[in-house]
């Protein structure tokens, strides 16, 4: 049973690492080519938005 919870939470950490490491690359790809803050930060909310209700 422990053995279960345990790759439930692994499974859960690598899904969060996933969304926050591809995230931030195309984050800082936006941030790159703009050579503005806006669009890096009108996709971050987006992201954040759409991991929240997915």
């Amino acid at each position: 049973m422990n053995y279960n919870l345990i790759l439930e939470s692994s499974n859960q950490d690598w899904h969060l690492f996933y969304l926050t490491f591809f995230g931030g690359i195309i984050s800082g790809f936006l941030y790159f080519k703009s050579k503005s803050i806006e669009p890096s930060i009108v996709f971050h909310v987006f992201w954040n938005t759409m991991v929240y209700i997915v």
